[in-house]
């Protein structure tokens, strides 16, 4: 597995590359927007993850094997470490997770699903009323106050 900075690196990469691609009207560019803002958050919450591994190896276990388990794997870590950490980090990784769920399924929607339109995705992926692009743009706030924590 490569060093956790590369994670970090990789996830802003695909991070900004979604802000770009969610400006389009573009179907294609919109949904290949999902997709970049998943791996861009799956990346940085890899990253996070194994900033925080060492402080909560006795309560949780970070199993990343490269295969399809990994996304549910780094969720269900991200949420142990949440139970285990001062309260201040316990909102940012319950976030974290919450949104690492909500962008895959939208992600699946997006990817594997060609009757669903775009707006669509925007609209109702969230059960909380918030759309796919408010939820993107609020990773940009989470990531900072976990990046400001662990660099």
């Amino acid at each position: 597995m490569p060093n956790p900075d590369s994670h970090r690196k990789l996830g802003e990469a695909f991070y900004e590359i979604s802000l770009k691609f969610l400006q389009s009207d573009d179907d294609a560019l919109f949904r290949t927007a999902i997709s970049r803002a998943y791996f861009g958050l799956y990346h940085i919450a890899i990253f996070v993850a194994k900033k925080l591994e060492p402080k909560v190896s006795q309560y949780c276990t970070l199993n990343l094997t490269n295969l399809s388990e990994d996304h549910a794997n780094l969720r269900k870590f991200l949420e142990c470490a949440g139970k285990n950490l001062p309260h201040e980090r316990l909102t940012h990784l319950r976030h974290l997770a919450t949104l690492l769920f909500d962008l895959r399924e939208a992600r699946n929607e997006a990817d594997y699903n060609p009757e669903t339109v775009a707006e669509l995705i925007l609209s109702t992926q969230s059960g909380r009323g918030i759309g796919i692009r408010d939820e993107i743009s609020t990773f940009a706030i989470t990531k900072s106050a976990l990046l400001k924590e662990l660099i």
